[in-house]
C-alpha cells in the first residue's frame, strides 16, 4: 500500500468534499514568512518530504 504525502492526502479530502486546514507549501523561509502573514498568526510549521513520513519518530510534530 502506497503512502500518501500531506498534501496528496489533503487533495483526496478536497476531492471528496471534507472539510480540513488551510494548508500553504512553501518551498524556502522567505515564502513561509508570507503564509504567515497571509494566514495570520497563530500558525503551524511542519516538515514535509519524501524521507518524513514518521515525522513524530524525529520530533517533527
Amino acid at each position: 500500500m502506497k503512502s500518501l504525502s500531506e498534501s496528496e492526502s489533503k487533495q483526496l479530502l478536497a476531492d471528496y468534499g471534507i472539510p480540513f486546514v488551510k494548508t500553504v507549501i512553501a518551498p524556502d523561509s522567505a515564502a513561509a514568512v508570507r503564509a504567515a502573514d497571509e494566514l495570520k498568526l497563530p500558525v503551524v510549521l511542519k516538515g514535509n518530504g519524501a524521507t518524513l513520513n514518521h515525522k513524530s519518530e524525529r520530533g517533527l510534530v
